[in-house]
């Protein structure tokens, strides 16, 4: 099988030039209508799928991706780019879905918990007393399971934190399965709440933490770092 590579911008503009006349006696324009194909949306509904590939799948900031269109002739502004991802999220909805359905059974489960900035998010409230999660601020929880020899990761943007976004995940775990190891850091919001796992805390962190306060407490830390590289 051959197969023909052609270029093309990510999001491709076509113009539609309607011709225009006007009556010498009345002064009345008359426009030419515009062909089928050219339909009444400005943005084809593949356009934020494509936008969305893009950011989250091959790392292209929104204002570098604006630039790209107008090179051509075209124009996609970055706050046109979210506006555009955020309505094709519906269609996408069952897929996550799915994939949340697909990562539960995992035997093997990582999650990490980095703070995030979300303008949208920044102006809701948090739904859960702060008496009780002593929390503020907005999180992108990132779930990672192993699953049949494949990769399932997930993320999940809000004011829930990692171990609560896990509850999730486990709440569609079968009753008969025997609890996930769970790799994350020893934050103490990352383990679950609610359900059980078989909690493995990551050394890299652990050993970070020792490296950075080295000079301030040499001989202790050197011992804990001499051990670990024995035992290595």
């Amino acid at each position: 099988m051959n197969s023909l590579l052609s270029a093309q911008p990510p999001v491709v503009a076509t113009h539609y030039e309607l011709e225009k006349l006007r009556c010498n006696r009345c002064g009345q324009r008359f426009s030419a209508p515009a062909p089928p194909e050219a339909g009444t949306a400005k943005y084809d509904p593949n356009v934020g799928l494509r936008v969305g590939y893009l950011r989250f799948g091959g790392g292209v900031p929104h204002y570098r991706m604006e630039k790209i269109p107008t090179d051509f002739g075209g124009r996609l502004a970055a706050s046109t780019q979210w506006e555009r991802m955020e309505q094709s999220s519906a269609a996408l909805q069952p897929a996550h879905e799915a994939l949340i359905t697909l990562a539960a059974p995992s035997d093997l489960i990582h999650n990490d918990d980095p703070s995030m900035r979300g303008q949208s998010l920044a102006k809701e409230a948090d739904p859960a007393p702060l008496e009780k999660n002593q929390r503020t601020g907005i999180f992108t929880t990132g779930l990672v399971s192993q699953v049949e020899g494949h990769t399932v990761a997930l993320f999940v943007t809000g004011h829930a934190h990692a171990g609560e976004n896990l509850d999730q995940l486990l709440a569609r775990r079968a009753a008969g399965l025997p609890p996930p190891i769970q790799m994350c850091d020893a934050l103490a919001r990352n383990p679950s709440k609610e359900f059980q796992s078989i909690l493995a805390n990551c050394l890299a962190h652990g050993r970070r933490q020792f490296v950075d306060i080295v000079p301030n407490f040499p001989k202790k830390c050197q011992q804990v770092l001499a051990s670990e590289e024995s035992s290595a």
